[in-house]
């Protein structure tokens, strides 16, 4: 038997789990800068010098300054703290309450007129208009931001976890479990949870880039993160009045989206492929 060499079982590895480890190497990166943003630079983000207003990238800020003289580099590694924490936070809070709706609407039919309808009313609702609607009613805060991106996302977990159910109800494991005694709850999260854990650790990817795309809406919008939070939906917002002139003001903060987005992107893609193999 032929012995396969360390060098082609890495190669094995990447080809089949390419997307996962681009996805992953950009992720973690956007995480580091986030950590470590006060290594990063010596600037404050919220410091203005209007001596320095609308500097071209240069030595000493390596992407320019915006209006108030503010070093935009700051910004941008300061705005991955905002967006990465609010994204997690969201997102996991997201998949917590969507597989308990799930669940619930599932085993309960009655429940499950009421709940699904609600759901199916906020879902038809466009995203944009749905988060911006969101975001002008609950107020300029943290928790009312994290409030606004969970109600918007809840409606993809909760409909599939409650399929989930539908079809494992019918199962003979299920029925056998009914027949020895067990409640509900612990046929709900012994036996039918389980199943649903690949789809929301893949969700999770995906999740997690819709959500930082929703955020910046949001702040571009002018109902996302409290005055003084630096955010790339606020930058590329307060940029785009001088793009002309300064396209830079906007290029950045939207190339540090796109790396972030594609990061996640294909993170899930990478996922799925990977604890699904009938997709491939």
């Amino acid at each position: 038997m032929e012995k396969i060499s360390t060098f082609k079982k890495i190669r094995v590895f990447i080809r089949h789990n390419g997307r996962i480890i681009i996805g992953g190497t950009l992720v973690l990166l956007m995480i580091l800068m986030a950590l470590f943003a006060p290594l990063l630079t010596r600037y404050d983000p919220n410091t203005t010098d209007i001596r320095s207003r609308f500097m071209a990238p240069c030595a000493e800020h390596i992407m320019g300054t915006d209006g108030s003289g503010n070093d935009l580099w700051s910004q941008v590694v300061y705005g991955a703290r905002a967006s990465l924490l609010i994204a997690f936070v969201s997102q996991i809070i997201t998949m917590a309450v969507g597989a308990m709706l799930g669940l619930i609407c599932g085993f309960y039919p009655k429940v499950d007129k009421v709940v699904m309808r609600i759901l199916e009313a906020i879902n038809s609702l466009p995203t944009i208009l749905l988060i911006f609607v969101l975001g002008m009613v609950f107020g300029s805060s943290y928790f009312n931001l994290i409030l606004t991106l969970v109600i918007a996302g809840l409606f993809g977990p909760t409909r599939y976890v409650r399929a989930q159910v539908m079809s494992l109800r019918q199962k003979e494991f299920v029925e056998r479990e009914v027949a020895m005694g067990a409640g509900t709850p612990r046929i709900m999260f012994m036996h039918v949870l389980p199943q649903c854990s690949s789809y929301l650790l893949v969700t999770l990817g995906s999740g997690l880039s819709s959500k930082i795309m929703s955020l910046a809406s949001m702040s571009f919008l002018g109902v996302g993160l409290p005055s003084g939070v630096p955010n790339w939906g606020t930058l590329i917002s307060s940029g785009q009045s001088v793009l002309m002139m300064y396209p830079y003001l906007v290029f950045y903060p939207m190339l540090a989206l796109a790396i972030t987005n594609f990061g996640f992107s294909m993170l899930g893609d990478g996922l799925r492929d990977l604890l699904d193999p009938t997709t491939n």
